[in-house]
This record gives structure tokens, C-alpha cells and sequence, in this order.
């Protein structure tokens, strides 16, 4: 996953909002973790402050350069990211005045910054806290290494000691805020990070970056993004802010533009559609008087900006290997894996017995699905780097994306022994529990994740799923909305919140939930199939049929929406262009069971209604029924208890409609029998109302299985003449299930 490839290798990063992904159908692609403005790499046990002695001062010789002089050469080409023009003056500083702690950390914060040396990086702060421990500089670059590599603990420890020896050192301020965000402590660092950056100290941007990725953690982009310009604009020769720059764009969108549609009459309608700025448009509305829709859109010009920024970073130093990693990631998410691999190439010719090149390949090819190559990539880096996460994690990714829940978890717990506050991999962890229908350890993972980073949308996303399949749905929707609050722009959220609501019948909601998902994401052939598939669930099919024509083109071999294009096609009785479009899915796809099962029904339906010289002929019951099945099962089709749903004649005879496999659990789960069993009455209506016979009821029955016995657990039944109302939109679901009786 990219997020944690950003925050296993970039300096300066600012947090990444998910979902996913889309998990657990899809990766989640928008899960949070708290992350420091450098890197957490978990190596090895720092030395605590407590335990630091200053050792002998050495007074140096006359003829000895100025120590100011050393440092400031040091600094200046740090800053033009002359990294062997600086660790030479670093260097010297140390080997002349080996007493000066400053030497020590500035060759530390070089071994982190240029290297990626992180173990080296920690052991040279280490040496300069030894001989200045009283140096709130000294002992907050300790504090930063501490957390680069991951010791969280040592890293909150030596910064509270460094502030406390100054409690207006701007390094002091800056090491506790990136140790407070590193476990989760948000708000704190905000505050924290405020005071470093108003004490005006010098601190190569790490302030400034330090407080940009707090706000950013807190979701106040608009703070973010000015902090991150501003710094910009100040140090735009350095490196590593031109690195949290370009991450910035990678996870933001430039939300100035509009589309402005005129909409008076006898106007061009589209072909009137101009873009404007916001500002341009609110004049011209104004000016013009016109009748006009304005419309916010994303000018998604953020990746765009991010490359470039890359491109330049990679220009003034083709040696950077964190610009290299970073533009290794950019072009796997835009799925150019040719040039994502050779940049990590790069990495690995450069430091073949370190772990970054290859974690940087193992990505890659998780990304593009070449699993056995990322899972040998991964091994390689844990070979180089037993004790790092980077590894453990990424070969966790691999098992999971195989289905190896068991295997993916013990992977994912590797990562959580070196690093327990790491979100992410909690995460993780109970999505493994969750596809193996272990809901209750899956919420406790979310939970804990949720606890230690209360900012995470994808916590809340997780937790909410989990909610959804215990069929507690308010409390999945409240996990949802709460989501929303930190990230309005994420569709997947609003496609779960969607599916939330209409459990609840709350259908006026969950219509705008799939609605605003389309506008977000309305690119992404997976959200029209989602919307796709809850109007079919509506019983609009003519809506669900245009939702699927667009996502097939936008990926022509779209199973999804094939299925559901051919679905759609045969509740609407076009079972040619239904039978047409499945035999597609068929052989794309031949394993499909939904595809061929609701094909062979289609083809007997087609035949039927159009033997030799013979046309119109009214649909029968068993033909009703079989088409009636098939679209149930390609909603749901889980196994477990069964429901019934059947027409029920003048004298009582009954004709079995439907044989509905659910999983229910009678015992604790009432409510999901009472869902379930509606669902499959809406769905049946169609063919119900369509067949040649009129029964007076539609009813549905719904047994337990469980314990070997045949118990019936509930029953429903309602009047033809409101299934007719529901079949031609006089009654909405809501309505038509207020019949139930």
C-alpha cells in the first residue's frame, strides 16, 4: 500500500487520509496513521538521556578553525542540500571540538536526512547527548532519532527533558511535538508545534514541517497548505521540503475552480459551460444576472504539481534516494510499473545490503499484483533489516491480498511487537479477523486503533463495516458520519454511509451518500457499480442499467458492472440484452456463478417468450420465480438460514417463489431476518406482479437451519394490489414494507 511506503520513506511526510479502500471488499484506501516529519523505522533500543555522561572537554588548538565558522559553512550547505560539503564541516566541527555535542547532532540529522543511515543517525546523536547533555539542541536531535527509529517511549522521554531544560528552545518544542504525534497525541503536538514555530529559532523547516503535518493530522488543510507554501517560498533549495511539498499535493486537491453551467432557457446548456475561477464566477454571476448553476469541482491538478516538484528535487540531486523512493511511489499509483521498478533499482545499486530498495520493489509489484516477485522483494528487505517494519508489513500485505488471513496477521502482529502504536497495522490486523467473520476481535482491533489515533478515518471506516455486518447499523452509521467530519472528500465513505442508510430506510439520505460518492469519485468504474447495485435494490432498474453503461465505460471488462448491466437488463424483461451482455462476463470471467447462473435462466426466459411465429406470450410463474432467484442471489446469495418467499393463492396453495440462503443467527439477530426477508420480498415484487397467474399475496417465510432442525423463525405477507402500487412507483420500499403484515 502507498500509504505506508510515504510513511516508510519519505522525510517531512504529512499524514495521508485511506480505503479502502476499500477493504475489506477492497483495500482501504483512506487509513491513517500519526506520523513524525521524518520517518519511524524501528531498529533498535536508544540509550535513554538519563543515562548519557558528558565526557573530558578538549580544548582546541590555536590554529583550529572557529567552531561558529564550521557550523555555519555546515549549515549553509546543508541547506543547499550539499550533503558531502556538509558532513565534511560536521566532521571537522566533531573531530575539533569533540566536546560540542552540536557536531554529533548535526551529523546525525545528515546520516537521517541524505543516507536514510537511521541506526548510524541514532548512534551519532547519541554521542553528542553524552558529551552535552545540558544542550536542549543536543538532547532534542536525540529525541528525533528516537523517533525515526521508532522507539516512541525514549522519544517522548528525551524530549520532555530537552524542553525542560528550555521550555522556549524551538528544537526542544519541535522533538516533543513529533514524539506526541507519533503516538497519537494530536491536538498536543498542534499546540506544541504552535510554540516552536512562533519562538522564530532556526530549525532547517523542521518546525514548520512539524506543525504542517499536525494540522494536517487534525484535517485543517487550509492551515497545512499555508504552512507548507510559506516554507516552501523560505527554503525552497532544500530538499526535504520540497519533498513535503510534493507530498502535500499528492494527498490534496486544489478545490479553487468551479464549472458554471447556464441554465436559462434557450441557453446552449453544455456547450454554455465555461471554467472559471471562484472568484470570476461569483463577479460574472453577479454582472450577468443570469440564471446559472455553479458547481464545485476538483481541478486535480495536485498530482500534476507533485511530479513536478519531484521532477525538481531529483534535478538539483539525482543522489537523493528518498526523492528517488518518492518518485518510485508516484508513478506506481499512476500504474506506471515499468518506471516505479527502475527508480527502486536505483535504490538497491545504490545501497544493495540496506532494506529500502527493496521494500521500495516489494510495493511496487504488490501494487501491480505480482505477488510471488513483492513477496521475494519484501524477504530480501527483512534479510537486510530484521528488526524494521517496512518488511513485515508488506509481506503481510501479500498474504492478505491472497487470502492467507492466518499467515497476513501473524505479519501484521510482527509489526505491532516493534511498533505497538502503529495504527495502521491494528488496522490491518482486524481486517484479517473481519474476512474470516470474526466481528467481534475485529472491532476490538479497530477500537484500539481508533484509541490511539482518534483522527483516523480509516479506524472509523473499519469500525463502521464491522458495525455493518453485526447489522448494528446506527452505530455503523455514526462511525461514518463521525469520518466525515475529518474527510469530506472521501467516496468511499459515502458509499458505506449510503448502504448504512438504507438498512435504516433512510433512502432520502442514503440517494445523496451514493450521490456525493459519484461526484467525488465518479471517474472510479467502482463507484458506479456500488450506486449501480443500490438502485437495483430500489427496483430501479433503468437508473441502475445508466450507472453500469458508465462504469463499463470507463473499464470495459468491469465484472461488476457487467453483471449487473445483464441484472438489470432482465428485471426490465430484456432478456437479449441481458443474455448478451452476461455471456460477456462469461468469458471474462467463467467461474463467475452469479453471471452464469442468472445467463442459463435469461436464455430458457428468451426462448420461451420468442419461439417460432410465436410473440408476446405472457411470462409464467416458474419462470418469474427463476429470474426472481437469480437476482437474489447476485445481491447476496450467503450461506446459512433460508427464507421463503412465495405467491400465495385464492385457496392458500402455495408456489414456491424463491429459496433464500442468508446467514442469519435467529438467536441474536431479529432484526437481520426482518432486513433480509425484506429484501428479498423487494426484489421478488418484479417478477411477482409479471406473471400470468394472480395470486392475491406475496409472502415470505424464513426458517433456522442451525442445530439441524427446521425452526420458522418469522412471517411476512402483503396484498398483490400494493405490490402492483410498488411496481409502478405509486408506493416507495418504505411504503411498500409499512404493508407488510
Amino acid at each position: 500500500m502507498k500509504i505506508l511506503r510515504w510513511t516508510l520513506l519519505i522525510l517531512g511526510a504529512i499524514l495521508m487520509v485511506a480505503c479502502d479502500a476499500s477493504a475489506p471488499e477492497s483495500t482501504p484506501s483512506d487509513l491513517n496513521t500519526p506520523t513524525a516529519t521524518h520517518t519511524a523505522v524501528p531498529t533498535q533500543t536508544a540509550v535513554p538521556t538519563s543515562t548519557l555522561l558528558p565526557t573530558p572537554t578538549v580544548v582546541p588548538t590555536a590554529t583550529a578553525v572557529p567552531l561558529g565558522s564550521l557550523l555555519d559553512d555546515g549549515d549553509d550547505l546543508f541547506l543547499m542540500s550539499d550533503w558531502e560539503g556538509a558532513e565534511a564541516a560536521y566532521q571537522l566541527m566533531v573531530d575539533t571540538y569533540p566536546a560540542d555535542g552540536r557536531g554529533y547532532a548535526r551529523l546525525a540529522m545528515l546520516h537521517s536526512y541524505f543516507y536514510d543511515k537511521t541506526d548510524q543517525a541514532l548512534e551519532e546523536a547519541i554521542k553528542g547527548a553524552q558529551v552535552a547533555p545540558e544542550d536542549p539542541y543536543v538532547v532534542a536531535v536525540l529525541s528525533l532519532m528516537q523517533t525515526i527509529e521508532g522507539l516512541p517511549d525514549n522519544a517522548l522521554d528525551t524530549a520532555e527533558a530537552a524542553v525542560k531544560l528550555d521550555g522556549e528552545n524551538a528544537w526542544a518544542l519541535t522533538a516533543l511535538a513529533q514524539a506526541q504525534l507519533n503516538v497519537g497525541l494530536v491536538d498536543e503536538a498542534v499546540t506544541t508545534a504552535e510554540l516552536a514555530v512562533a519562538a522564530e529559532q532556526e530549525t532547517f523547516a523542521e518546525a514548520e514541517l512539524t506543525l504542517a503535518s499536525a494540522y494536517s493530522s487534525r484535517f485543517d488543510d487550509e492551515l497545512a497548505e499555508g504552512i507548507i507554501i510559506e516554507t516552501y517560498e523560505s527554503y525552497g533549495d532544500f530538499i526535504p521540503v520540497i519533498l513535503s511539498r510534493s507530498r502535500y499535493y499528492g494527498r490534496s486537491a486544489d478545490k479553487s475552480g468551479v464549472v458554471v453551467i447556464a441554465a436559462e432557457e434557450g441557453a446552449e446548456g453544455e456547450d454554455a459551460a465555461a471554467e472559471e475561477t471562484a472568484d470570476e464566477t461569483a463577479d460574472e454571476t453577479a454582472d450577468e444576472g443570469e440564471d446559472e448553476i455553479v458547481l464545485e469541482f476538483e481541478l486535480n491538478e495536485d498530482r500534476v504539481k507533485q511530479l513536478e516538484l519531484l521532477e525538481d528535487a531529483l534535478e538539483r540531486d539525482p543522489d537523493f534516494l528518498r526523492t528517488i523512493s518518492a518518485q518510485s511511489s508516484y508513478y506506481s499509483g499512476e500504474e506506471d510499473y515499468e518506471t516505479a521498478l527502475a527508480l527502486c533499482d536505483q535504490i538497491v545499486e545504490a545501497l544493495p545490503e540496506e532494506s529500502n530498495g527493496y521494500s521500495c520493489r516489494g510495493f511496487v509489484y504488490l501494487d501491480s499484483e505480482q505477488y510471488d516477485l513483492a513477496l521475494e522483494s519484501f524477504e530480501l528487505a527483512i534479510d537486510r533489516d530484521i528488526e524494521g517494519t517496512s518488511g513485515y508489513f508488506g509481506r503481510g500485505r501479500v498474504e492478505f491480498s491472497e487470502g492467507n488471513y492466518i499467515e497476513a496477521r501473524a505479519e501484521f502482529e510482527k509489526v505491532l511487537k516493534l511498533y505497538p502504536y502503529s495504527s495502521f497495522a491494528h488496522i490491518f490486523v482486524g481486517y484479517t479477523h473481519l474476512r474470516q467473520e470474526e466481528t467481534a476481535a475485529a472491532i476490538e482491533s479497530f477500537q484500539v486503533a481508533l484509541d490511539l489515533y482518534p483522527y483516523s478515518t480509516g479506524a472509523r471506516l473499519a469500525l463502521g463495516r464491522a458495525y455493518s455486518n453485526e447489522a448494528r447499523f446506527e452505530e455503523a452509521e455514526e462511525q461514518f458520519l463521525s469520518a466525515l467530519e475529518f474527510d469530506e472528500a472521501d467516496a468511499q465513505l459515502y458509499l458505506d454511509l449510503g448502504l448504512v442508510q438504507a438498512q435504516l430506510e433512510k433512502y432520502d439520505e442514503a440517494e445523496a451518500s451514493f450521490e456525493k460518492a459519484v461526484e467525488l469519485d465518479g471517474d472510479k468504474a467502482y463507484v458506479l457499480v456500488a450506486y449501480g447495485d443500490y438502485l437495483i435494490d430500489r427496483s430501479r432498474y433503468y437508473d441502475a442499467q445508466l450507472q453500469y453503461q458508465a462504469a463499463l465505460e470507463l473499464d470495459d471488462e468491469n465484472i461488476g458492472a457487467m453483471v449487473g448491466l445483464g441484472l438489470s437488463y432482465a428485471l426490465r424483461n430484456n432478456c437479449g440484452a441481458a443474455i448478451n451482455m452476461l455471456n460477456q462476463a462469461r468469458d471474462l470471467d467463467p467461474d463467475n456463478f452469479v453471471a452464469g447462473e442468472l445467463f442459463q435462466q435469461c436464455l430458457t426466459v428468451y426462448r420461451y417468450e420468442n419461439p417460432p411465429g410465436v410473440q408476446g406470450e405472457p411470462m409464467s410463474e416458474s419462470t418469474a420465480a427463476s429470474i426472481a432467484l437469480n437476482a437474489i442471489l447476485a445481491r447476496t446469495g450467503l450461506p446459512g438460514d433460508r427464507v421463503f418467499v412465495e405467491f400465495v393463492g385464492p385457496a392458500s396453495q402455495r408456489a414456491m417463489l424463491i429459496s433464500f440462503l442468508t446467514d442469519f443467527d435467529p438467536a441474536t439477530q431479529q432484526g437481520e431476518i426482518n432486513n433480509q426477508m425484506q429484501q428479498a420480498m423487494i426484489v421478488a415484487n418484479e417478477a411477482f406482479v409479471r406473471t400470468d397467474t394472480e395470486p392475491l399475496y406475496l409472502a415470505a417465510e424464513a426458517y433456522s437451519l442451525q442445530g439441524g432442525g427446521v425452526v420458522p423463525v418469522g412471517f411476512y405477507i402483503v396484498h398483490r394490489t400494493d405490490c402492483v402500487d410498488f411496481y409502478n412507483n405509486v408506493l416507495s420500499a418504505g411504503g411498500f414494507i409499512g404493508k407488510f403484515r
